[in-house]
């Protein structure tokens, strides 16, 4: 049976004190309204409900409105119930699964969500820290042992750069223990990352071309500074590196780096995709996502378009719209796009 969500209440959530919507199990829901009018902050919501996490913010307290005393999402989906609320006055979260109360939601009690917003069409032109937030998002989703080996890496990270930072010299013995961390971690997010770019990589030809219509070769290159896939070259490469990391007050060699450079006709996409190629390009990799997600947890996810209409033409709307037949999607645009009617105007 296809996931969706039945309906979806807020209070004090955002800039919403309170919406209530009943999307009915509609295939398609489209919201419109103008800028400011709190579309983002319902997907906002969903998929706080859906995902156990915002999509914009790691602060609960910033999705309370106007320091009221709680802040409240709950959601139905068939037999499941999910609700969210955060109490401004103890500063707590917490998290309801059909009468489960939690801190958290595991990964278990996911419901696979795809989210696809404006930001996303300037993947290509912006810093690869958001590139590798892309690769982050997708793997943390399907693979709770990438998100695990992540948060060990940054907190190893974190304090091997403190330990640089400090006034007096550390002890090789203190840097040691994180460095091996950083290495034992480190090596496992190389392996996620590459493999997984990797199995794009086996798609995105077909995929773009089914869109744009057209011959285009395209290609994902991933680049990282880990030459060799061994404990020993590593940590070795960290002694190497400790007064140029001593100076600058931080680790400079590592997979927080790691990128990925797109391909456009065996030329780097950024000196020669135009505007709508990019887009294009962007698609399909949220069409290949989708893909992935739906053949690890068995069923399609949750599909939630963030106000992206107004930067796809019309044969891109259509080609969007078409390769998520088979999800909920839940839209945002400022106005229907061509052969849509809004099932919510906000004001």
């Amino acid at each position: 049976m296809d996931l969706v969500v039945d309906s979806l209440l807020v209070e004090n959530f955002r800039n919403h004190a309170k919406t209530k919507i009943d999307l009915g199990g509609q295939k398609t829901f489209l919201v419109t309204g103008d800028n400011g009018s709190g579309k983002t902050s319902l997907l906002e919501a969903i998929h706080l409900c859906l995902r156990g996490k915002s999509f914009k913010t790691t602060k609960p307290e910033i999705l309370l409105k106007h320091d009221l005393d709680f802040s409240r999402v709950e959601i139905k989906s068939g037999d499941d119930k999910r609700i969210f609320y955060y109490d401004g006055n103890l500063k707590q979260k917490t998290f309801s699964v059909n009468g489960e109360k939690k801190k958290t939601i595991t990964k278990k009690q996911n419901i696979p969500t795809i989210v696809f917003e404006g930001d996303d069409l300037v993947l290509f032109q912006s810093a690869p820290a958001n590139r590798r937030k892309y690769l982050d998002g997708l793997l943390g989703q399907i693979y709770p042992k990438y998100t695990y080996a992540l948060s060990r890496y940054r907190r190893a990270l974190t304090q091997r750069n403190s330990l640089l930072k400090q006034e007096r010299e550390p002890r090789r013995d203190e840097l040691l223990m994180w460095d091996k961390l950083l290495v034992q971690y480190g090596l496992e997010i190389l392996s996620f990352r590459e493999n997984i770019v990797d199995e794009i990589n086996k798609r995105i030809d077909e995929v773009y071309q089914k869109i744009a219509g057209s011959g285009d070769k395209v290609k994902i290159t991933f680049t990282t500074e880990i030459l060799e896939r061994t404990e020993a070259w590593w940590q070795e490469e960290l002694i190497k590196n400790y007064r140029k990391d001593r100076c600058i007050g931080r680790t400079s060699f590592g997979v927080q780096h790691d990128d990925m450079v797109f391909y456009f006709n065996n030329n780097k996409a950024t000196d020669m995709a135009s505007r709508g190629e990019v887009r294009t390009l962007v698609l399909a990799l949220k069409f290949i996502e989708a893909e992935i997600v739906a053949r690890v947890f068995g069923e399609p996810p949750i599909i939630l378009l963030d106000d992206v209409f107004s930067e796809l033409d019309e044969g891109r709307q259509k080609a969007l719209l078409k390769n998520f037949k088979d999800n909920q999607i839940i839209v945002t645009a400022t106005h229907p796009p061509k052969g849509m009617r809004a099932d919510l105007i906000l004001k």
